[in-house]
């Protein structure tokens, strides 16, 4: 597998983004999506409020609870997913976690078992992550769970006000760094955590454990290839920690500046290996981190344009192993954009004459003079000059005898004297007088065995034609 990664986007100007749709219609389960992340063999798996998906390109595999089958996932609102050293993966629910088996296509439940030790603290999941050592934590509402493979059971680590606890018991996000630091985000602080001696040392954006309601409030953090950790908070921004420094420089939305932080309500956060930092946020899109001058390019949904961003909110985000970004949404879907797409010119429909007339597009054709010739499914033909970048139609008029036979073109070719011809669904073959733009139709007469032997014409190639459904013929 041959690694391709999106370099670090230019900053001269907003980069143009493109994305396609992946929703309901393509057999997502739900259009709320919670987390995306990509398996060891190549599949995509969205976590949405309603099941499971697994997505390789083309179709998806949705996984919901089955209250009869206990083999089946433990709750169908997912939170997280990641896959361990031994490529199994890792699902966390609103109703307890689970370890997947692909080749039963099977789950094993973990729950928390009330009156039984060695359960989980709290089923109330919210990340999983395993250790160098392949210890699995686990982030609970009710504090860090460890989980120990040879037993099969949980340790806790609950917040006990000594010096060196967890900050907080409602724990939010794990994070692994380059140097194999474990950071943990809470309610109230950032911990990094000594696996050794379980203790823990905490950082508090506010400067205090007391600080401003929200501020403290850690939800997602990732690290910058400076080496630097960014935390999403609950309703406070944005903040880069600098840990050799121990300094926290915090990044907010402001009315009076368009290039500021689009919402301060951070739902997720996206460090990619080449350098471009993504943010999405409550109604605020997605943001671009500008980092020469600390600000932020926005990205949202736009009504007129079918490319742009599909909701307002964007809840999930990840870059796959060949540079797409996945961009998940609430009530959105999915969006997919892919590097080098937008190299790429869309030519649609529109609401003037120069325009493509149709956007079901059945045939290409470049003639000689350098002009590309365009057959649509509804819409006729199409000149396109690439001088001045407009479009010239051609469309059936029935009070017309010399226009094109049918605004179905299927194929479209030029033959050794230079002529064009074209052939159509229902209007026969058609001989193109370019200096004029009219059409000789070549039509099928039942009373004249000389005639062309159909009027669906689907094929031809110079003096050749093939006719659909009937012999291949010869024109004179």
């Amino acid at each position: 597998m041959t690694l391709s990664l999106v370099p670090l986007l230019s900053f001269a100007q907003q980069p143009r983004l493109s994305f396609k749709h992946i929703t309901q219609e393509e057999g997502l389960s739900n259009s709320t999506i919670e987390t995306i992340f990509q398996d060891s063999r190549g599949f995509i798996w969205f976590g949405t409020r309603d099941g499971l998906n697994r997505y390789d390109g083309y179709e998806m595999v949705v996984y919901r609870n089955d209250r009869s089958d206990a083999s089946s996932i433990s709750d169908s609102y997912i939170r997280f997913i990641c896959e361990d050293s031994n490529h199994k993966l890792w699902v966390a629910t609103n109703n307890g976690l689970n370890l997947f088996d692909p080749v039963k296509n099977t789950f094993r439940r973990f729950t928390h078992r009330a009156r039984e030790a060695g359960g989980l603290s709290n089923n109330m999941v919210n990340c999983v992550l395993e250790q160098r050592d392949g210890v699995i934590l686990v982030a609970t509402t009710e504090g860090l769970n460890l989980y120990n493979r040879a037993s099969n059971t949980f340790s806790h680590i609950l917040h006990s006000g000594q010096p060196g606890s967890i900050s907080d018991n409602r724990v939010n996000y794990l994070y692994r760094d380059k140097k194999d630091n474990i950071w943990i985000g809470t309610d109230n602080g950032l911990n990094r955590f000594n696996p050794e001696n379980k203790t823990f040392e905490i950082f508090y954006p506010s400067g205090s454990r007391d600080g401003n309601a929200g501020e403290n409030t850690v939800k997602v953090i990732q690290e910058d290839t400076a080496g630097n950790l960014w935390l999403g908070t609950q309703d406070k921004g944005l903040y880069l920690f600098d840990p050799s420094r121990k300094t926290f420089k915090g990044y907010r939305h402001s009315e009076t500046n368009s290039l500021s932080l689009s919402n301060d309500q951070i739902k997720i956060i996206l460090s990619t290996p080449t350098g471009n930092l993504w943010v999405g946020s409550i109604n605020g899109g997605l943001d671009l981190f500008n980092p020469a001058n600390g600000s932020f390019y926005h990205y949202q949904n736009e009504p007129d344009n079918p490319n742009s961003l599909s909701q307002r909110t964007v809840s999930a985000l990840f870059e796959d192993n060949q540079g797409n970004l996945w961009v998940g949404t609430h009530r959105g879907g999915v969006n997919l954009y892919t590097p080098g797409t937008d190299k790429f010119k869309l030519y649609r429909q529109e609401n003037n004459a120069s325009s493509l007339s149709y956007n079901d597009v059945k045939a290409f054709y470049e003639d000689k003079e350098g002009y590309i010739w365009i057959g649509t499914d509804g819409g006729g033909l199409n000149r396109f000059n690439p001088r001045t970048n407009t479009f010239t139609r051609y469309r059936y008029n029935p009070y017309m005898p010399a226009s094109i036979g049918s605004d179905a073109v299927l194929h479209i070719t030029e033959d050794s004297k230079g002529n064009l011809w074209v052939g159509t669904w229902g209007g026969g073959l058609n001989l193109m007088d370019r200096k004029s733009g009219t059409f000789r139709r070549y039509v099928n007469d039942p009373d004249n065995r000389q005639s062309i032997s159909s009027t669906m014409c689907k094929k031809h190639l110079r003096t050749a034609m093939a006719i659909y459904g009937s012999p291949l013929i010869t024109a004179d």
